[in-house]
């Protein structure tokens, strides 16, 4: 054994085990949510088409896509944006729903 060590492994081992029993203890007083607050979500998609106006963008992609969006059950609100190559579409939708599916599904019939 090695006398030049500054701390025994002994020592070591057991501040070890002493502040590891002393942070699970206070685990349960941590405020971690799992969840976030509120009773709905937003999904937002983006999309670029290189120089294009944005009234093209709005007739030739928003329109259609908000058209899918909106027979998706649980859609609360729909806003969209246009501009020069590009745009967003920002969906609301209700919490407590499996809504993945369904937006591919509605995008795949389009």
């Amino acid at each position: 054994m090695n006398n030049n060590t500054i701390f025994p492994s002994f020592s070591v081992i057991l501040i070890f085990l002493s502040l590891s029993v002393i942070g699970f203890g206070l685990l349960p007083l941590l405020s971690i949510q799992w969840l976030p607050s509120g009773d709905s979500a937003s999904i937002t998609v983006w999309f670029s088409w290189a120089n294009t106006s944005p009234e093209v963008i709005e007739q030739e992609v928003i329109t259609p896509l908000e058209g899918s969006f909106s027979l998706v059950q649980g859609v609360k609100r729909i806003y969209a944006t246009a501009r020069n190559g590009s745009g967003n579409i920002q969906l609301e939708v209700a919490r407590g729903g499996g809504y993945g599916f369904f937006f591919a599904l509605k995008l795949h019939q389009k």
